[in-house]
């Protein structure tokens, strides 16, 4: 079976990808955090593919721009998370020189729509040691909810104790973290501040920096006619997640240095979508 992303090709691991699984597997930065040994050969990259990479849930991360791994997804319906049929534990790593790059987010989120509309799985479960930072971060932004943290995890693979954490995302809260997401912020101050703020925003370029980024639907300003003294934006997002990644990047310290300088408040609306509905029309003039 393959799963197609922007960038990549998720299909079952084939013994001839061993030459790359070692490749990049004979890298300790790639197994030691995640809990298992730096591959010596080829061929025990091969044994590897053979007992441990041969389920129908074990994906290799093809580049599109290569046709090569670069690294291994996968769901678990046998590990110490996962015990129910409908529920399973998500895994994966990436070589390193494609860190940093979002492949890891792009095929977990790919993972995870297959484990939930393919699979019709209703928990899927993601773990990592502590000090693993970047599988963290990657948990984080596919919506994982923390659960708990256990001490003196048995990593058996390299016959040593660590802190494990936990997360969890349920089916249900993976469907409301796809609805697209509108936020209406009213920016209030004194005289034309907000005004101000607004057009400085544009002007800057941070406005048009926000509208670039991927998930972002829409981020105008308006200027109510009733409030001189304020400024409407309104910012949509395709989803939770990419409302989740704006907010973690540099470009709000800029933002909120602004609304300093403009000593400006603010008042916040959020809103979900609903189906539409048929009666409003009669009210609408096209």
């Amino acid at each position: 079976m393959e799963l197609q992303t922007a960038r990549l090709t998720l299909r079952n691991w084939r013994l001839d990808d061993a030459e790359e699984l070692y490749r990049w597997a004979c890298d300790p930065r790639v197994g030691d955090p995640a809990g298992w040994p730096a591959h010596r050969s080829s061929e025990e990259s091969r044994l590897v593919i053979e007992k441990f990479l041969s389920g129908p849930q074990d994906y290799a991360i093809v580049l599109k721009e290569t046709g090569k791994p670069i690294g291994s997804i996968s769901l678990n319906f046998n590990s110490d998370l996962a015990h129910g049929e409908d529920e399973c534990e998500l895994g994966y790593w990436l070589a390193v020189p494609y860190w940093g790059q979002g492949i890891v987010p792009e095929a977990g989120r790919e993972m995870l729509r297959h484990a939930f509309e393919d699979l019709n799985l209703k928990r899927v479960w993601c773990g990592y040691y502590e000090g693993n930072d970047k599988s963290r971060r990657v948990q984080e932004k596919l919506g994982f909810r923390f659960q708990w943290v256990s001490d003196d995890v048995n990593v058996s693979q390299l016959q040593e104790k660590r802190r494990g954490y936990a997360n969890l995302l349920t089916k249900q809260q993976w469907l409301a973290d796809q609805q697209p997401v509108t936020i209406n912020i009213y920016y209030t101050g004194q005289g034309s501040a907000a005004r101000d703020f607004a057009r400085e925003m544009e002007e800057s370029g941070l406005a048009a920096a926000i509208r670039a980024e991927e998930g972002n639907l829409r981020y105008d300003y308006f200027l109510p006619v009733s409030d001189p003294q304020s400024v409407l934006l309104i910012d949509s997002w395709q989803n939770q997640l990419a409302l989740d990644h704006h907010h973690a990047t540099a470009m709000m310290a800029k933002i909120a240095s602004l609304r300093e300088k403009y000593d400006l408040h603010m008042r916040v609306e959020r809103y979900h979508p609903i189906e539409d509905n048929k009666d409003d029309e009669k009210f609408i003039r096209k």
